[in-house]
């Protein structure tokens, strides 16, 4: 093997080690593309608190469920409902600008 070989190699391994040390990232914070994919997976009537289940985050409400996610790049995801075992009635995004996404 020549040193072209074995650098390719190197470089290789590198972006190996480098994405499986940012794999738990991607599965322990949500992205808005994570968000997006259930969107055209499932479709926005059919999204469950479960597909964030596996997520960290914060129950913010009073009086009914209000479940906030951080999301990669700073904004956050929001879920409410009344019950855990129905759907939830209001899902949205807030950007780190303030802008509010209504999904449903």
């Amino acid at each position: 093997m020549g040193k072209k070989s074995s650098k390719k190699q190197m470089i290789a391994v590198s972006a190996l080690t480098f994405f499986l040390g940012m794999m738990p990232l991607f599965f322990t914070i949500p992205s808005k593309n994570y968000v997006n994919f259930i969107i055209l997976v499932k479709g926005k009537e059919n999204m469950t608190w479960n597909d964030f289940s596996r997520f960290p985050h914060s129950d913010i409400g009073s009086g009914q469920y209000v479940f906030e996610y951080p999301l990669v790049g700073g904004s956050h995801l929001y879920l409410a409902g009344t019950e855990l075992e129905s759907k939830p009635d209001y899902i949205y995004i807030i950007d780190r600008d303030g802008t509010k996404i209504d999904i449903r």
